[in-house]
């Protein structure tokens, strides 16, 4: 198996942005052609990078990859197109005193794996296609970018994300990133996840604006600052006993059960025609403003759910809504809603309510 590096040669491969967008349906993130300047391997014209995986030991990848990270350069360490079986990067420190990025868009990486390691240098893999991706204690201190790749699985848990993380456009088969912390963007905007599981993660500001997601988990998960306008939730969803600062679901679609059961909102919450099916806010708290106009709800309960704000239901449709032991602190404004069953027993209201062209089409009961 070849190994070394021949110095007087150098990588044959070449990158051609046009030629792959031809055959691919998306945008390359590379603007113009681009040539490998790494060293060839011995009787080979291609380095070791760039060469079929078969022809390459693991080790040997791995130990020329981290040779290109420690050496520092006036240019970004470029592995555009890799094509590689297992880049094993566990318990290691990619930390150049440069800090340029780690350039890996259109990568094909097989298993990257990165556990317990610190990348603290930005990290560019737009455009890649990667089998797993296995990240589970890792640090990455600068920008980590996924835009418009193609992912099988990522294994992520209890993972420290300092700098800004965008995978918007990405097509993820199954994600899991449990007890991690995101302390500044993350964007998943546009995504595809078939599943996701994001349970007790600490968000900064965080993204799904417009993605498609099978089941969904954020129970505890925090954020500051949650987008979910226009997403699609295919499968159940739970985000119960999360807690957002403020959060926009404007015009998203849920198409099966979902639950926000004891979840809390310091600040806005806005469901501003979202289209629901089952759902489940029951102990939820809203601090602020609550905003469900326009929606339309199969069932829906608010039990001992407590608005501290104005709350806004006007032109709003539900087959059946619970309000049992609720909880309204401030004007509620019930217009124009058209409802089947309405179960408000305990219910209170402290301030104005609105319930003008109001339509109850079902059973009321209010004891």
């Amino acid at each position: 198996m070849n190994s070394h590096c021949d110095d007087m040669k150098t990588c044959g491969y070449t990158f051609d942005p046009d030629q792959w967008e031809a055959t691919h349906d998306r945008k390359s993130p590379i603007e113009q052609t681009w040539s490998c300047p790494h060293d060839a391997m011995t009787d080979s014209e291609l380095c070791h990078f760039h060469s079929p995986p078969a022809e390459c030991d693991g080790a040997g990848v791995r130990t020329q990859f981290l040779k290109q990270i420690d050496s520092p350069g006036s240019d970004p360490v470029r592995f555009i197109g890799a094509t590689i079986s297992h880049l094993d990067l566990s318990f290691q420190s990619l930390r150049s005193s440069d800090n340029h990025p780690i350039d890996l868009r259109h990568a094909t990486i097989q298993r990257w794996d990165s556990r317990h390691a610190i990348v603290a240098q930005p990290l560019l893999l737009s455009g890649a296609d990667i089998g797993t991706f296995k990240a589970s204690n890792a640090e990455f201190g600068s920008k980590l970018l996924f835009n418009r790749a193609e992912v099988g699985e990522v294994e992520a848990t209890e993972v420290t994300f300092s700098g800004k993380v965008y995978f918007d456009r990405t097509t993820v088969d199954t994600a899991e990133f449990v007890d991690s912390d995101a302390s500044d963007t993350i964007s998943f905007e546009h995504v595809s996840f078939n599943s996701i599981d994001l349970q007790n993660v600490e968000f900064e500001d965080v993204s799904f604006e417009a993605a498609t997601l099978g089941p969904a988990f954020f129970n505890h998960a925090h954020a500051d600052k949650g987008n979910f306008g226009f997403a699609e939730f295919v499968d159940v969803v739970s985000f119960q006993d999360c807690q957002f600062d403020r959060v926009d679901f404007e015009e998203a679609e849920f198409h099966a059960d979902a639950t926000l059961r004891n979840a809390s909102f310091t600040g806005l919450a806005d469901f501003n025609a979202v289209s629901f099916g089952d759902v489940d806010f029951h102990g939820a708290e809203f601090g602020g403003e609550a905003v469900f106009s326009d929606v339309n709800f199969e069932t829906v309960d608010f039990t001992r759910a407590d608005f501290d704000h104005n709350v806004h239901f006007e032109e709003s449709t539900a087959d059946a809504l619970s309000i049992n032991n609720a909880k309204f602190n401030r004007t509620v404004d019930f217009t124009d809603v058209d409802v089947g069953e309405l179960s408000a027993a305990n219910a209170t209201f402290d301030e104005t309510f609105h319930f003008e062209d109001a339509e109850l089409t079902g059973k009321a009961d209010f004891k």
